[in-house]
């Protein structure tokens, strides 16, 4: 598909105009993470950690021209004897740290990684 000039202007009105900023391309390239909107208009963020013995925890959530960056941190096991089991750890983002917020990224700050953080995931919320 060719997009046409008037097309790409239409797609970048809105954060021409104070809207929504443009979305990014995610960059994460961690352990496997997933997000989705709940029903009370918050949002969970699960991270599949391939061992037992992770930590993964809210640090903060910044809004900014209508969208919402979910900063989590990601602590992988130090040297420890961990199980090797398959992990899955849950943050919940309550509605009222997301504001009015249109888009949620979720940006991981991975202990030990430099260029931490990374954005993960985006996606658009309901309303």
């Amino acid at each position: 598909m060719r997009w046409s000039p008037l097309a790409a202007m239409l797609v970048a009105l809105p954060a021409c105009a104070g809207g929504a900023r443009p979305l990014r391309a995610p960059d994460y390239d961690g352990p496997p993470v997933h997000a989705r909107q709940l029903a009370d208009g918050g949002a969970r963020v699960q991270l599949v950690a391939p061992t037992a013995g992770h930590a993964f925890a809210l640090e903060r959530v910044v809004t900014d021209r209508g969208t919402a960056e979910v900063h989590v941190r990601h602590a992988p096991p130090q040297g420890e004897l961990v199980a090797q089991v398959v992990t899955t750890l849950t943050v919940d983002v309550p509605r009222t740290a997301l504001g009015e917020a249109e888009v949620v990224e979720v940006l991981v700050h991975r202990d030990g990684v430099a260029g931490s953080p990374q954005l993960a995931v985006t996606f658009a919320r309901r309303r």
